[in-house]
């Protein structure tokens, strides 16, 4: 990530060798909790570098670390920051330093405090560093260094502009783009103002300025607009924002450069048109464009600039026009690097502002939830970068009166623990407060600079907390719901449009600064009771235990229960959809208190957002949309709630896909849209009673990241269980929801028209479903389902609603004049509508679905499923024809005439699935179960996407190669089947070998680099024929490295290294490099001393696996030999063993070339025992030809590398037949040298098997000691 913040494009040059601090740590945040997020939409930790200097630089071969012993933890790739340019480098640990893309650190920071230093290349000349170290963070406050940052306004709405309208017969046609330079002379152009329009009716008239109806109404489409500005200071302006009020297009220019545009055609020429309508009350607002001057070579310059807008209207003969433009900038000063400051506002990539030396790390009271006679102690602890702390105080309010102030003292008599410590302590006095009141707080602290601190920051006021607090405990509060308290200073701004901000209290946790304001177009806006959205602080999220697990959320609905006079149907609907599988809100009855007094009674709905998806189980970074006001893309319908740094074009592409017709939407539907979710979805509505749907009030989900698939998901459920709208008295619709639901919704309708399956799925789904909740109409009352939920949900409820009626009262139809009556008449309202609910819609709704179940099946009663149906493991996939694990499968057929529903069923074993809600194979049907659904539908040949499949996934693990087990279990654990698959090997398995392991590297002492970056692995393909597909193929162990698309020819090697750089500058560039592994999160390279290595495809399955150990050859340890393999193509189990290896010859290693030096030592062509007796000369003489170990003599271990690793045989193999037999003795005693007394006068062939020239039980004993003697004779 990185923003420029300079207008002049320089060429690239080395840094001087004079010590300018040309790069330096500008700002750090260690608690990234509500700011930018990162390319994976994670908020890590992130580090900002500022080019300071006048000159460029290049960051190639830099080093961040957060490790005074090891400056070199992590090094930049080339990252050119011309001057004041910033880079903003996440310290996020997971290691990424693409040339093109974000920057990740292999190290986190820590809010506790630490180091950070930039390093240059040498490795060891520390350019900037957090001196000494930096100190305790706060969560999302920054540090750095401070540089004043100022707005400056260029061009104001109504000044000064040169105008003119283009045509054929003044020229304007072939002016081209040159009237946007800065030096064109705009001289003979009309002078008006930058206020410029038209109206032929009225909306625009007090707007503009000069109007130029005259000359282009029914004329041209386009008109030219020039304006003049000064800058005293190019290089200091950071930021550009152009705010346009416009109808209907532009294109804006700055110096002869397009910066932005609108409605603008791709080509634009002097007669253009804008390509879009811009609606007029969205015309006279002002819309931002932000430009960001780095992104333009040579932008601004010193002294006059010009603005040049090329204007459209959407059609010549269109009778209104509009475009006004304001340009501003923002300016920085100087830096002030010998200050580091926090700043509550950071600002990844742009100057920081003025900070505060002053910082307050933590803030607590007690007790956490005060009785009125209880006095409230605060604590505070608070340090300085500058030096002494002047003073600390408490600022606090009882509910909205004026706030008070408290010194506070560190003087260990104000209840702060020790005097001196850093933590400082007032008290608020006990009765400041009534029960159910709240009392707010804040600290603040003045560094003896001047300078001084805030906690809450409130850096934010739109968006972050003001004030700590409680609530004063109500010992009257008698509720078995839930209590939520919110403080609303203008209570009843909460029922506009825009809504009113308080503070919210519950379960011990004070939010402040929260937004209440009205939700719901229709049931929710009407009456006296509203339904209310609350948005929490994005400092400070709302808690909410559910299943004793505690999640966050950043906003929620309290949904009125006026209308619903059961007070169940909303919190009884989402917890039914939840029961039967699928994802759905959070929904419970709670009672809310205002102002310290009983409110109502509501259904809280938590918000559909991400923190939604998470608790749904549901992956977050999909895309979630909300169906507003039907089930299509037109505007104003849809809301995206995800994903919005993208536009919705997935969405698009979905709608069109469901415009296919026949076969081709029948494919299409099988492979993007969940088909099991969809149809538990849709039964789950009819299970529910659903009346208000459903092409509108849901959601559609795209699992974007992981199969692409989209989803129905339930939203606005205030109609369920046979609830009718507004004004509707208390009838209840038992057939309402239907029986085959959601026909009016173009995806639903498809899938039922399109799939020829799917109704049979649905029909059986629905069965389980019916079975389960609905229930026969004989089934026993105390056994009945839905009937015990509401008397559960009416006990919790049951001592609050009597306080909500006398507040709210009831509602009743006239019968004569259909009006809706609000009263307090009959406080029994609510104990009739659960009656109403028990005895009259449930029973009813029994006998209408089980008489529509047998209806829809052609008036046979659909039986239940049995409990263990056949279904078979028919066919299993477990070696793709291209390698790539992710494309296996499996396949259940179900060989019965009815369809299963194997909701529940779990594949276990060797993989593991269990199957989700919904998920029902039809009758002779097959279910394709996928590792990895995007790369099977991806298969080059069938079975595939684009065939109509029937496709679910993604199950953990793989199926093993070396042969596996299988079973199917259904929902009760009862075995169906079973299934084993045979051994066998991918080619990978079977021909790629690590063949040599540089893991303690000798030092280069002339260079920058550690000894560890000369570290390699070397594979082999050991093939003679087939060549290796290595994408799929990853170290695990030892070393962390996936292994990127590469093919390795058979007989062929290559390396994988620790460092690019300095392997090249070793080895020079001609050795083929597979990748570099470099440094991970956990620092993982290859130990000196041995360890483990794991080299496997990427579903577990195993290449290789052994333990190395630095101790089998001593001069692999760092003097320059590598360990090399002796047998490539030898057992496994020799990898493990000393004997396994050998030391390599050549003193660094032979990285991509085989080891063994030649045989032939005497060249005459033939390896024979002359070659060994010409070595032993060699030796007897120590010629340093023969130091193969380069130890720097000729010795034992040469020999026995000559012997065991060039010529591959035995010390006492005198025929040099590959054995060492009682042959080998024969041949020998037959020369008759055996201790004869002569010097010198025996061969190898005659028993000289030491090289000392004769043949003497010394030969004998050597032979024994380090030959391999074969009894087997």
């Amino acid at each position: 990530m990185l923003k420029r913040t300079d207008n002049r494009k320089l060429s690239l040059e080395p840094l001087e060798s004079r010590r300018v601090l040309a790069v330096v740590i500008s700002e750090i945040l260690a608690s990234n909790d509500n700011g930018i997020r990162d390319e994976d939409y994670n908020r890590p930790d992130w580090i900002e570098l500022l080019n300071a200097n006048d000159q460029a630089v290049d960051l190639d071969g830099w080093f961040l670390t957060d490790d005074p012993d090891d400056l070199d933890k992590w090094q930049f790739p080339s990252v050119q920051l011309l001057p004041q340019q910033r880079a903003v480098v996440f310290a996020s640990g997971k290691n990424r330093a693409p040339v093109d893309g974000e920057l990740h650190t292999n190290f986190r920071l820590n809010i506790e405090g630490g180091f950070v230093a930039l390093v240059q290349p040498d490795g060891m000349t520390i350019e900037d560093k957090t001196d000494p170290l930096y100190p305790s963070q706060i969560k999302d406050v920054s540090f750095g260094i401070p540089q004043s940052v100022r707005s400056q306004t260029l061009i104001e709405p109504g000044g000064s502009a040169r105008l003119f309208v283009p045509t054929e017969l003044n020229g304007g046609s072939q002016l081209g783009d040159s009237w946007t330079a800065k030096a064109f002379d705009d001289s003979t152009w009309v002078d008006g103002t930058n206020a410029i329009g038209f109206e032929d009716r009225s909306g625009y008239e007090s707007i503009f300025t000069t109007d130029l109806g005259g000359t282009m109404y029914q004329v041209n489409a386009s008109a030219y607009m020039r304006m003049q500005f000064d800058l005293e200071d190019a290089s200091s302006v950071f930021s550009m924002t152009l705010g346009m009020q416009y109808d209907d297009g532009y294109v804006a220019y700055i110096n002869g450069q397009e910066v932005a545009r609108r409605n603008a055609p791709e080509v634009v020429e002097w007669g253009s048109s804008a390509t879009e309508f811009h609606a007029d009350r969205f015309a006279v607002q002002f819309e931002d464009a932000v430009i960001n001057p780095f992104e333009f070579p040579d932008l601004l310059v010193d002294g006059q600039n010009v603005l040049a807008i090329h204007a459209m209207n959407d059609d010549v003969a269109n009778g209104d026009f509009l475009m006004v433009p304001r340009l501003t900038a923002e300016v920085f000063g100087e830096l002030q690097t010998s200050a580091r400051q926090f700043f509550s506002h950071p600002t990844p990539g742009e100057p920081n502002g003025d900070g505060t030396s002053a910082s307050i790390l933590d803030v607590t009271h007690s007790p956490r939830i005060p009785e009125t006679n209880n006095e409230i102690t605060v604590n505070a602890t608070v340090s300085s970068t500058s030096g002494q702390v002047a003073t600390v105080t408490l600022h606090y309010r009882t509910m909205f009166e004026e706030e008070q102030q408290i010194q506070m003292f560190d003087d260990g008599q104000h209840d702060d623990d020790s005097a001196g410590d850093g933590v400082y302590g007032a008290i608020i006095p006990a009765n400041v407060a009534s029960p159910g009141q709240m009392v707010r707080y804040y600290v603040t602290a003045e560094a003896a600079a001047g300078d001084s601190a805030r906690l809450p920051t409130f850096g934010d006021p739109s968006k972050t907390e003001q004030y700590f607090g409680t609530v004063i405990n109500d010992p009257t509060i008698d509720s078995d719901l839930k209590v939520i308290h919110w403080f609303l200073e203008d209570a009843d701004a909460k029922n506009s449009r825009g809504g009113t901000r308080g503070s919210l209290f519950h379960d011990g946790k004070f939010y402040d600064n929260v937004l209440v304001d009205p939700t719901g177009r229709t049931v929710g806006l009407a009456g006296p009771k509203r339904s209310h959205d609350v948005f929490l602080p994005a400092d400070h999220w709302f808690e909410l235990e559910i299943d004793n697990q505690v999640f966050r959320m950043n906003d929620f609905d309290l949904i009125s229960d006026y209308w619903n006079r059961a007070k169940v149907r909303v919190p009884l609907g989402y917890q039914t959809l939840n029961d039967v599988g699928t994802p759905a809100h959070y929904s419970i009855p709670v009672r809310i208190h205002e102002n310290g007094e009983f409110y109502g009674t509501y259904s809280f709905v938590d918000g559909g957002n991400e923190q939604f998806l998470n608790r749904a189980g549901l992956d977050t970074g999909g895309a979630l949309y909300k169906m507003n006001l039907g089930f299509s893309t037109a505007r104003g319908v849809y809301k995206k709630q995800t994903r919005n740094f993208e536009d919705a074009s997935d969405l698009g592409d979905f709608f069109d896909g469901l415009a296919l017709e026949g076969e081709e939407r029948h494919k299409f539907l099988m492979d993007n849209v969940n088909i099991s979710a969809t149809v538990n979805y849709l039964v789950g509505l009819v299970i529910m009673g659903h009346g208000d749907c459903c092409n509108k009030n849901l959601y559609i989900y795209r699992d974007t990241e992981t199969n692409g698939e989209w989803e129905p998901l339930p939203w606005d459920v205030d109609s369920a269980f046979g609830r009718g709208g507004v004004g509707v008295a208390q009838d209840i619709f038992p057939t309402a929801g239907g029986f085959f639901t959601g026909l009016d919704n173009p995806l639903f309708k498809a899938l039922f028209d399109d799939v020829p399956e799917f109704r049979d799925m649905y029909l059986r789904r629905m069965r389980t479903l019916l079975d389960e909740f609905i229930q026969e109409p004989d089934t026993p009352a105390d056994q009945l389902y839905f009937e015990h939920r509401v008397d559960q949900m009416a006990a919790e409820l049951a001592s609050s609603v009597p306080l909500d009626f006398e507040k709210w009262g009831s509602w009743t139809v006239d019968p004569e004049t259909g009006r809706v009556l609000h009263s307090h008449d009959n406080p029994n309202t609510w104990q009739d509508h659960l009656q109403i609910l028990k005895e009259d819609y449930f029973p009813a709704r029994r006998r209408f679905l089980y008489s529509s179940l047998r209806n829809a099946n052609g008036g046979t009663q659909l039986d239940p499923r049995p409990d263990t149906p056949a279904i078979q493991i028919s066919e299993i996939e477990a070696s793709p024809e291209t390698g790539n694990p992710d494309e296996e499968y499996l396949v259940l057929h179900n060989v019965n005439p009815f369809a299963v529903d194997v909701t529940g069923w779990q594949l276990s074993g060797d993989i593991q699935y269990q199957f989700e809600p919904g998920t029902v194979i039809p009758a002779d049907g097959k279910l394709y179960v996928s590792p990895d659904v995007n790369s099977f539908r991806a298969r080059a040949s069938g079975p595939s996407g684009g065939q109509a499949l029937f496709i679910e996934g993604n199950y953990s693990g793989h199926i093993p190669n070396q042969g596996g087990q299988f079973q199917l279990q259904n929902q009760h654990g009862t075995v169906i089947d079973r299934a084993v698959t045979e051994a066998s090997l991918a080619p990978v398995q079977e021909s790629l070998r690590i063949t040599e392991l540089m893991n303690n590297p000798r030092p280069e002492l002339e260079s920058r680099f550690d000894n560890d970056d000369f570290e390699y692995i070397e594979l082999m393909n050991i093939s003679p024929t087939e060549t290796l597909q290595l994408q799929h193929v990853e170290f695990a162990s030892g070393i962390l490295f996936d292994f990127p698309e590469y093919s390795l020819a058979p007989q062929a090697r290559a390396v994988v290294v620790s460092n690019q750089s300095a392997f090249v500058v070793r080895y020079g560039d001609a050795i083929p490099i597979i990748g570099e592994y470099g440094r991970t999160e956990n620092g993982y390279r290859l130990s000196n001393g041995g360890e483990a290595i794991l080299l496997q495809l990427g579903d577990g399955e195993i290449i290789q696996s052994f333990t190395y150990d630095d101790k089998w050859h001593v001069n692999t340890d760092g003097s320059g030999p590598s360990l090399v393999i002796v047998d490539p193509v030898g057992a496994l189990s020799s990898w493990n063993q000393a004997s396994g290896w050998k030391a390599s010859d050549a003193a660094d290693g032979t990285p991509g070339a085989s080891d063994d030096g030649p045989a032939d030592l005497n060249n005459d062509g033939v390896i024979s025992a002359d070659d060994i007796d010409y070595f032993c000369s060699g030796l007897r003489g120590n010629d340093l030809q023969f130091d193969f170990d380069n130890d720097q003599k000729v010795g034992e271990s040469d020999l026995l590398h000559l012997v065991q690793d060039r010529i591959r045989t035995s010390i006492g193999d005198a025929n040099l037949d590959g054995t060492f037999d009682s042959s080998d003795f024969v041949t020998v005693f037959q020369a008759a040298e055996f201790e004869d007394g002569v010097d010198g006068n025996s061969t190898w062939a005659e028993g000289d098997w030491n090289c000392d020239g004769d043949f003497t039980t010394t030969d004998l004993v050597f032979a024994f000691q380090f030959g391999k003697f074969d009894r087997s004779e």
